[in-house]
């Protein structure tokens, strides 16, 4: 329902037509289905034989960022006006966990069911936004992110989704790190330089907090006064 939901809400705003779709991709985070969700696009809206069609499942939450990342890459190697269609989900059912393990039971809080769909092109006609840049970073080498979000069986063997307490942490870290790769390229001149100087201020008085300052003062010579600061 709402894969189909937002397919046909985006073919009625666009004015597309499912014979028009070049690539075809869709995303889920966490679900793998066979047919594949890719398959039954096709299938539903019948689209044309050489249409490539790909179903990324597994990626987490930046399967939404890769599959535009990826159908950009595409599109860079098809005719002008060629046409991708991204369909990014999210589907919690299947992974529902009914187990007592507090770290696994805040999966089925934390996400919902849901969809969006999105079509890109290489022309600019009738586009209302422009795709200039897609920054990510990957932090899946250092062992706390691999940990982070993992599905396994808990003791009782019930699989599910754990969440680690270094989550939030991590996805900080990331967050950072993709914002310090992203401002060159997005911001201004002037704001690269407000940013570079504030930068530069706190570093100074993290350094100057850390070291401390350590004086001796004697105003009378039978009491003499230390101030740490």
């Amino acid at each position: 329902m709402v894969i189909f939901a937002v397919i046909d809400d985006l073919f009625a705003k666009t004015s597309a037509k499912a014979h028009n779709i070049d690539i075809l991709i869709v995303n889920c985070s966490l679900t793998t289905m066979i047919p594949s969700m890719a398959d039954m696009i096709v299938n539903r809206y019948k689209l044309r034989s050489d249409t490539r069609n790909v179903h990324l499942s597994g990626m987490g939450c930046s399967a939404g960022l890769i599959a535009v990342g990826l159908a950009r890459n595409l599109l860079q190697t098809m005719p002008h006006g060629a046409r991708a269609l991204v369909v990014s989900t999210e589907i919690m059912t299947g992974n529902f966990y009914a187990g007592k393990e507090r770290s696994m039971q805040l999966a089925n809080v934390l996400f919902r069911m849901g969809g969006a769909a999105v079509l890109l092109s290489t022309s600019r006609d009738d586009a209302r936004f422009e795709l200039t840049h897609i920054v990510r970073k990957s932090t899946g080498a250092q062992d706390s992110a691999y940990r982070c979000v993992f599905q396994e069986e808990d003791g009782e063997g019930i699989l599910g989704i754990k969440l680690s307490k270094d989550l939030v942490a991590i996805a900080g870290a990331a967050l950072r790190a993709n914002i310090t790769t992203a401002a060159p390229v997005v911001l201004p001149f002037s704001e690269q330089l407000l940013f570079f100087l504030s930068s530069i201020a706190q570093k100074v008085f993290i350094i100057r907090k850390s070291a401390g300052k350590f004086r001796y003062r004697q105003d009378q010579k039978r009491h003499p006064l230390f101030y740490l600061h």
